[in-house]
């Protein structure tokens, strides 16, 4: 990876409420210090922002809330990830500590036949 640096984001908006969360990444890939141990790992903060809507659903918060997240991603590969974070929670329903312990695999697939060389000329 040329830049070292990810930055992620999601906004929604519906009946039943509307968020948004934003998340900066940083790989430690660049750091000269222990190069084997960091070459793999990632730095991530993550704000976050949820507002009750005009419809509450139950399967929603029921209250606005802000979150903020700080975490380490290690990569096994690049498509399989173990992701750890702590968090704080603030809403009108109480304030409490977010723990998050993750595993992340991406598939892919190719969507058409594959180009050799070859067939570029």
């Amino acid at each position: 990876m040329r830049a070292p640096f990810d930055l992620r984001g999601e906004f929604a908006r519906s009946r039943q409420g509307s968020g948004y969360w934003i998340e900066p990444a940083y790989r430690l890939s660049q750091l000269r210090v222990w190069e084997g141990l960091f070459r793999r790992v990632q730095l991530v903060g993550r704000a976050q922002q949820f507002f009750v809507g005009a419809l509450p659903n139950a399967s929603l918060l029921p209250a606005n809330l802000r979150e903020g997240d700080l975490g380490l991603n290690y990569y096994v590969r690049d498509n399989f990830r173990f992701t750890s974070s702590f968090g704080r929670q603030f809403s009108s329903a109480g304030n409490q500590n977010v723990w998050t312990l993750g595993l992340t695999y991406r598939f892919v697939t190719a969507l058409g036949p594959r180009e050799t060389p070859a067939e570029k000329n």
